[in-house]
């Protein structure tokens, strides 16, 4: 069951969060982003660099008032939460694997 897991999050990690031609951010995408990537820096602080390079990869060009009021939709918070709370069950070294394998996919 963790191996399925850890496939889940390692092709949620590599789905294409935003299409970077529109001009709007999706909520739901950006929340499921964002946790999944502050998930990965917390299990791989060395890496926390590498991971905020990421999340301004799926941020775009929106500005930061476009981002703020994306982060404060309910659609973005529940992703968020959801997205946390089933990382938060998976095992840490799990975790750090998948994360560590993320990183290589997109280098």
């Amino acid at each position: 069951m963790k191996r399925i897991q850890i496939l889940v999050f390692v092709a949620a990690l590599a789905y294409p969060a935003i299409d970077f031609a529109s001009s709007s951010v999706d909520p739901g995408q950006l929340g499921r982003m964002r946790g999944i990537l502050t998930a990965c820096s917390s299990v791989n602080p060395r890496e926390a660099s590498k991971y905020l390079l990421e999340i301004k990869t799926v941020i775009g060009d929106a500005t930061k008032e476009t981002v703020d009021q994306v982060a404060g939709a309910e659609e973005y918070k529940q992703a968020y939460h959801d997205v946390t709370e089933e990382l938060g069950s998976m095992n840490r070294d799990e975790m750090a694997r998948a994360c560590t394998n993320y990183l290589a996919t997109t280098n």
